[in-house]
């Protein structure tokens, strides 16, 4: 196998100097085909970001006890829960900008080269600026408006994997 000509097709697993794996994962998703025009067109995009940081989490409680006469207690208690740089999800690398909104579902359903000129004109009057045909977002393109209105139009979603930034807060009075 050359290792410097891998094409398109090359298969899922690739053993360098003859080594294979002792076992296969069944599960594993297999990769997606490769277009010659662009890589993933139309998937999902995610990526590892280097600013992952561990998560943190404190527990804290505080309980206050009196005896009362006739041999009653009274208690009141205090719990709380804190964590933060949990993994989450929040960033919308790719989200349809909050401007294009204004344009409706029916229109940013539509396909690109059915739009008609009332819509085109609607457009224009709420300030959205659509591409010209289906070729202006990029060759061979053929989505809807609010795929069209992306940032990166070519893909779906773009995940970071590691994105640190969730976060929770509890807190309880017990009496």
């Amino acid at each position: 196998m050359n290792t410097g000509l891998l094409g398109y097709n090359s298969g899922a697993l690739f053993t360098p100097n003859g080594r294979n794996a002792n076992f296969f994962l069944s599960t594993f998703p297999s990769i997606p085909p490769v277009a010659p025009n662009g890589q993933f067109i139309g998937s999902d995009v995610q990526f590892f970001g280097d600013e992952f940081r561990t998560g943190r989490t404190l527990q804290y409680s505080v309980d206050l006890q009196r005896e009362l006469p006739w041999s009653f207690v009274a208690s009141v208690g205090y719990i709380g829960h804190r964590a933060d740089r949990l993994r989450s999800n929040f960033g919308r690398l790719n989200a349809l900008p909050l401007n294009a909104l204004r344009l409706g579902l029916p229109i940013l359903t539509t396909n690109v080269n059915d739009l008609t000129a009332q819509q085109r004109a609607y457009a224009s009057s709420v300030g959205v600026t659509l591409p010209a045909n289906s070729n202006a977002v990029f060759t061979g393109f053929n989505g809807t408006v609010a795929q069209a209105l992306k940032p990166f139009p070519q893909y779906n979603r773009i995940n970071n994997i590691l994105e640190s930034d969730g976060e929770t807060r509890y807190n309880a009075l017990q009496a």
